[in-house]
């Protein structure tokens, strides 16, 4: 569990993030085609080991491991995150931006909807939805004032849903609790 501090004052041209190991089905594709629209209002910072074609505005790393310190280097550089996922059940990564206080934006797959709260973190989109997915980048890349709000509400949620001791410490009192 790790702590990003974010910047207080905009900055000209916002970096989004996006981690995925299998980049179609992590709907990589798709963000890539609505990023091809948007890339004069940000940057994209993409971690993956698949190929993906240079051009303008992306910074592309291949070879940053979880828990490195170019993973991290790459959460500290953004300033919100977006996973529009074809398929999952519960991405770690989520968990991971939302820790590192950056609104998130991903889709109603898996339990995503459950580590993301809709306006409040977050913004969820359904699966294959271009139009949605440009509408919430935009959304996000535009305004600093929601994703400081955001980012802030998703650093709290992390802190107390997803923090792995907090965690293990609620499920020990629960099974003290039923072996008494």
């Amino acid at each position: 569990f790790f702590t990003i501090s974010r910047p207080a004052e905009p900055v000209c041209k916002p970096k989004m993030l996006f981690v995925g190991g299998d980049l179609r089905r992590k709907g990589g594709d798709l963000l890539l085609e609505v990023f091809d629209q948007l890339r004069d209002q940000l940057d994209l910072i993409m971690v993956t080991p698949d190929h993906v074609q240079p051009r303008p505005g992306l910074e592309v790393i291949s070879n940053a491991n979880p828990g490195s310190s170019r993973l991290r280097d790459a959460f500290q550089r953004a300033d919100f995150f977006c996973l529009p996922t074809r398929g999952d059940c519960t991405p770690l990564v989520l968990g991971e931006a939302l820790a590192a206080s950056l609104p998130v934006i991903t889709t109603r797959i898996g339990s995503n909807g459950e580590t993301v709260r809709d306006g409040i973190d977050g913004i969820l989109i359904e699966r294959d939805d271009s139009q949605a997915l440009r509408s919430a980048i935009e959304l996000l890349s535009g305004d600093h004032p929601l994703r400081a709000s955001m980012g802030t509400s998703a650093h709290e949620a992390a802190e107390e849903r997803l923090h792995a001791q907090r965690n293990a410490d609620r499920i020990l009192d629960l099974l003290c609790s039923v072996a008494q």
